[in-house]
């Protein structure tokens, strides 16, 4: 019996530190959409495009597909791409432009010649 009593205040303790660091988590997920949030909103010039960048980062380990959200805005597939094509450069010359920063890439992905140093 003493021992099952050690092995739940063991548990217990367990789950009081994995809800500190999910709290933890989430703070860190608040605080980094409330920095990205309104430079999306200000920077990006179209609603498509800020709705775009905010469908990225409601669902970023997830695939956006582009034909769909087309669909959804009742605009043409090319000019889903293009604005795709658009957001990632900026990303990556604001990402570029920060001190200190480093991108990182798979070997042979193809890097605009503005990030070769």
């Amino acid at each position: 019996m003493a021992e099952a009593i050690q092995i739940l205040a063991e548990l217990d303790a367990s789950l009081e530190m994995i809800d500190e660091r999910r709290d933890a988590v989430i703070a860190l997920h608040q605080h980094v959409m409330s920095k990205v949030t309104p430079s999306v909103n200000e920077g990006l010039g179209s609603y498509e495009e800020r709705l775009l960048a905010h469908s990225l980062m409601a669902q970023p380990r997830r695939p956006l597909d582009l034909d769909i959200f087309a669909q959804s805005m009742r605009i043409q597939s090319n000019d889903a791409e293009e604005m795709m094509h658009s957001l990632r450069e900026r990303l990556l010359r604001d990402f570029a432009a920060e001190r200190g920063s480093l991108v990182a890439a798979d070997r042979g992905t193809p890097l605009p010649w503005w990030m070769a140093k």
